[in-house]
């Protein structure tokens, strides 16, 4: 390592240490600016959005922000650009766009498993930027996306709590979180991620100052579920799901609105059923439903304002141009698929049709810790327990913090542990889930006297129906789907630091709420206490240990990305890899260039191989998992085109797991028809033989 090295990785963790320090020093000097007194969306007089103790260390606050910003930037370039995952999604995402670019019809003359919008989407910031797709591009887009995200939590938080702590605690713990991010560059979930980012951070915007705007909020709220229904229907379904939920919560009350509301809760309950299929019935399978379903039952008893609104926050209007702008945007965005040359057939089978086969192909259980089924349980009782007076919510206040701690630890230890695959379990997130799900009822605003009770239903809606995108496949969805329930817990932090849980409801036997001056007399009383003190000292040690981490994952990260060498493939200028397998994929890439005229890669697609090497694949058909994924004429199609080439050859990746369905005819006709020329470590090329067969 050159010395210009090794002082570069000194300055980095020196300034983490500068942000860990300068994080708890402006803590101590703002006190209880930081978190006392009433602020953020809710609470007494509170009209907006206002700050503690805002004329105390904004300039601490800005030094840290922009600190934490600069490390989580150099942490995210030295991951993003030192690694490669093996199951290569990276490579078919990549080669997808391509050949969308070069005007192939999506679905009918190309594979994909993804919506027409993050096509359109992404050409346009292509042909608008003129950046190439390529891996390195792919890398910084991501990174934009990465800390966009991470950004968005801290203003989420902001907007609740207006806590700048818990402001800067929650873009750290936003972007640990996300570090999957790293392994799958310029997939589609770097169009979904800033989609629910918006949408979240809009809802806190539905305050009762703000009515003139409510009808453009909603709208554009429309618009930007139809693109992520046009991204990922997944994804977009659940967000679609989340924010009706929060505002037929808020409509006034009324027959209709109450067969709505039951109606969405009803839905939200049974998903997580649906999806999981026969595996719901399983131990390991019914974990997530179970605590979801128990998450749903303690939001309906808080109070009878859980299904009837006490005042009118959202108008009937307000949610029929949301629906009518969904709907408007999500077939704009199918049009432009159609225009393109894709039929309503194909279009309907590649956005709905396809992916009903991949929970009986793909399925893995939601990897939740096994006492998560007691958690549930528990969560019930405490919201059975908690309308009798606050010893419930006390205990679930603990549980809620206690489960951050652990979280927050984990990831410190996790620091110095590389990531080897989408699907391993990091950040404590299982855990996460079996405490936050089942005690989500404890955000849910019934207080008349709040200013925004739209943005915490959204919150709350979101934490509970979000983590559904783990079907069928957990991998970074678990990431992306956990993000509500970490915000959650957060934000009850901050609504603790502020005042007794009790503000939330009323204990009074008659269900009617507090007035707004029982309400301030009772918040008094509270802050007059030992809790809020005991919460701002274990906020600040949350704030203390990521920002630790931060360093310790800025050290790990440079120095791998140090040891790294440049892969100096096309498109690749910039990515790093070790030594090793930076040397295999380079020799492997121009024996392919010297002696092939086009290829195909066993046991997964190896994409990234065709922009490396600029030979054009067989077909547009491709993907990872080939063997499942494929139609049978798909497959037929590249094998006709493979007989077709003038020199076609084969790549085994012998570092991945040998292919499960071994009686596809693609996999048949590749073990049968090819032989070895050519080995280098862990790649193998193999070339046609030389007696032509009928193999289609």
């Amino acid at each position: 390592m050159s010395p210009t090295d090794v002082a570069e990785r000194t300055v980095n963790v020196g300034a983490a240490a500068a942000v860990a320090n300068a994080v708890v020093q402006s803590t101590q000097r703002d006190g209880t600016a930081v978190f006392g007194g009433d602020a953020g969306v809710g609470g007494e007089g509170r009209a907006g959005i206002t700050v503690f103790g805002a004329s105390r260390g904004i300039g601490a606050t800005l030094f840290t922000g922009f600190a934490l910003v600069v490390i989580a930037g150099a942490i995210g370039y030295w991951q993003l650009f030192s690694s490669f995952a093996r199951y290569d999604d990276e490579g078919y995402v990549l080669q997808s766009l391509r050949s969308y670019q070069a005007g192939a019809a999506l679905y009918s003359e190309m594979f994909t498993q993804y919506g027409p919008g993050y096509y359109v989407v992404q050409d346009m910031v292509h042909s608008l930027t003129r950046w190439p797709v390529t891996h390195d591009v792919a890398r910084w887009k991501t990174l934009l996306v990465w800390l966009g995200t991470s950004l968005v939590g801290a203003g989420l938080l902001w907007r609740l709590s207006g806590s700048r702590l818990l402001a800067l605690i929650g873009f750290a713990a936003t972007f640990v979180q996300l570090e999957k991010l790293g392994l799958e560059p310029g997939h589609p979930q770097d169009q979904v991620l800033p989609l629910i980012g918006a949408a979240m951070l809009a809802g806190t915007w539905f305050t009762r100052d703000a009515a003139g705007i409510r009808q453009l909020l909603s709208a554009s709220l429309g618009l930007l579920t139809g693109l992520l229904l046009a991204t990922k229907i997944n994804c977009g379904a659940l967000l679609g799901l989340s924010l009706t939920i929060a505002f037929v919560g808020s409509l006034p009350a009324g027959r209709w609105r109450q067969l709505l509301w039951w109606s969405c809760v009803f839905a939200a309950t049974v998903l997580p059923w649906a999806l999981a299929r026969r595996q719901a019935f399983t131990l390991e399978g019914a974990e997530l439903p179970v605590a979801i379903a128990c998450g749903w039952i303690g939001v309906l008893l808080q109070s009878p304002l859980a299904g009837r609104a006490a005042s009118e926050d959202i108008r009937w209007s307000s949610l029929w141009l949301y629906v009518a702008a969904t709907l408007v945007s999500f077939a704009g965005w199918c049009a432009a698929a159609w225009s393109g040359g894709t039929t309503l057939e194909w279009l309907w089978y590649g956005v709905v049709g396809q992916h009903r086969a991949m929970p009986d192909i793909a399925y893995h259980h939601p990897p939740l810790p096994w006492w998560s089924l007691i958690a549930s349980v528990g969560g019930l009782l405490l919201a059975m327990q908690s309308r009798r007076g606050d010893r419930a919510r006390r205990i679930a206040q603990f549980s809620l913090c206690g489960v951050l701690g652990f979280v927050v630890l984990r990831m410190l230890v996790e620091s110095c542990i590389a990531i080897g695959h989408g699907l391993d379990e990091r950040a404590g997130l299982g855990e996460l889930l079996a405490v936050v799900l089942p005690l989500a009822w404890c955000l849910w605003p019934v207080r008349e006297e709040d200013g925004n009770r739209v943005a915490y239903r959204l919150l709350v809606a979101s934490t509970l129906v979000q983590p559904l995108m783990m079907y069928p496949t957990p991998g970074t969805q678990m990431a992306i789907g956990s993000l509500p329930a970490m915000w959650l817990a957060l934000a009850m932090l901050g609504e603790w630091l502020r005042g007794p849980l009790s503000d939330r409801t009323t204990a009074r036997s008659d269900n009617r709420l507090e007035t707004a001056s029982q309400a301030f007399a009772r918040r008094e009383e509270m802050q007059s206490g030992s809790s809020a003190p005991l919460f701002g000292l274990f906020a600040t040690s949350i704030a203390a240990v990521i920002s630790l981490t931060l360093g310790l994952r800025a050290h790990a990260a440079f120095s791998h990305w140090a040891e790294c060498e440049p892969l100096g493939l096309a498109g690749a200028a910039q990515l790093r890899l070790p030594p090793d397998e930076a040397a295999e994929r380079r020799a492997a890439a121009h024996y392919l260039m010297q002696h092939g005229t086009t290829f195909i890669a066993s046991p997964t697609g190896c994409c990234s191989f065709y922009l490396w090497t600029e030979l054009p694949p067989p077909t547009n058909f491709n993907t990872t998992y080939w063997e499942v994924l494929l139609t049978e004429q798909q497959q037929r199609d590249v094998v006709v085109s493979m007989e077709m080439s003038k020199t076609p050859l084969l790549l085994i990746d012998h570092g991945q797991s040998p292919v499960r369905y071994t009686d596809s005819r693609l996999h048949q006709y590749l073990t049968g028809r090819y032989k070895t020329i050519w080995r280098s470590g862990r790649f193998e090329v193999r070339r046609i033989r030389s007696n032509r067969q009928a193999f289609y």
